[in-house]
């Protein structure tokens, strides 16, 4: 899809079974950077945001919390975030779960999201399976916090940022 969004602002999506908000499959494309502002997105069971074969998308102002990956960029080409917070297991969260309120990020979630807890995912760049050749950037990350990751909590691998190839085209932090 390729039509300018109009406005993305002031959003808040929680407590999704699956994924808070998903551009999947054939993605978003737009010719010019969309934005995206003032975004919250949190205690989601397996994904906050994922972008998938997305291009041109900035995303300002943001906040991602106790979501097993807070922000999966795959195979997406000039993703921005700006002035935004990622917080893998907040403290409001933790106590939640310490009164058996609620449970933590990283005991939701299946697949790679089970036991781990990620900030952003970073998975190949290109849009086109077998393309490298683009003239587009990869992720851009400017003024980002991240924290809440030092958790003895979770199993699984616990990391503000994660890289992981499937071995296709992998440009992201060229």
């Amino acid at each position: 899809m390729k039509v300018p969004m109009g406005q993305f602002v002031d959003n808040v999506v929680h407590s999704s079974q699956l994924l808070g908000v998903t551009w999947y499959q054939d993605g978003y494309r737009p010719n010019k950077i969309q934005k995206v502002k003032n975004l919250k997105v949190f205690r989601n069971h397996v994904k906050g945001l994922r972008l998938h074969r997305t291009r041109n998308l900035a995303i300002y102002d943001s906040l991602f919390a106790d979501n097993p990956i807070n922000l999966e960029i795959d195979r997406a080409e000039e993703t921005h975030v700006y002035n935004s917070k990622f917080i893998g297991y907040s403290n409001l969260l933790q106590a939640a779960v310490a009164s058996g309120d609620a449970v933590a990020p990283c005991r939701r979630g299946a697949g790679q999201a089970h036991g781990s807890l990620s900030g952003v995912t970073l998975q190949s760049t290109t849009p086109v399976p077998g393309r490298i050749d683009t003239s587009y950037n990869g992720f851009i990350a400017e003024n980002v916090e991240f924290s809440g990751f030092d958790t003895g909590l979770c199993e699984g691998l616990v990391t503000p940022l994660r890289l992981e190839s499937r071995r296709d085209n992998f440009r992201t932090l060229e």
